[in-house]
């Protein structure tokens, strides 16, 4: 399964390099496929607790459910990742004016601060990974980013090191 992934995200990087990654985008309740994600994503630990903070509403986008729920995974998989200690990992969801805003945040390592300005370029990884043993190849994130790029949004991270990191997904509302 673990080399299936990684053979998926190389293909999407070479898709991404030749821009030839497409979406296929619908209405889509980002609510409903980030609690789809969370419970497949909470059976992968038994050291974390994963919450969800957001109003009892739907959060539409034109999203590509495969690509979000992609997007989603690696995020969480990522805070499990390097939460190596455990801990709560929260997910919020608001909506403000015409975003959707989705931050999954940890108590985890951290990013140190000279990594910060790379962390979403490819092959890039925080440069304390390596003292907890934590492995990757530094691409999920690079895919997010272009994944999210094409939905017409955004990512960004706030992090300390140390103390843990938060990424902010912003998607357009669908209208």
């Amino acid at each position: 399964m673990r080399l299936n992934q990684l053979i998926s995200l190389l293909l999407d990087v070479s898709q991404i390099d030749r821009m030839q990654l497409k979406l296929k985008t619908e209405p889509l309740d980002v609510l409903k496929l980030v609690q789809q994600v969370m419970f497949a994503v909470r059976s992968e630990t038994d050291q974390h607790q994963i919450v969800l903070d957001a109003p009892d509403a739907m959060f539409y986008v034109d999203g590509d459910e495969v690509r979000l729920e992609q997007v989603f995974y690696n995020l969480l998989r990522n805070a499990i990742k390097y939460s190596p200690e455990g801990g709560t990992i929260e997910v919020r969801l608001e909506q403000d004016g015409d975003t959707i805003c989705i931050a999954v945040s940890d108590k985890g390592i951290g990013i140190p601060a000279a990594d910060m300005p790379h962390i979403f370029h490819r092959f890039v990884r925080a440069s304390n990974a390596d003292q907890y043993n934590i492995s990757g190849l530094g691409i999920g994130l690079y895919v997010v980013s272009e994944v999210i790029r094409l939905h017409g949004g955004t990512v960004s991270v706030t992090s300390r090191e140390g103390m843990g990191t938060t990424f902010t997904v912003r998607l357009p509302v669908a209208v």
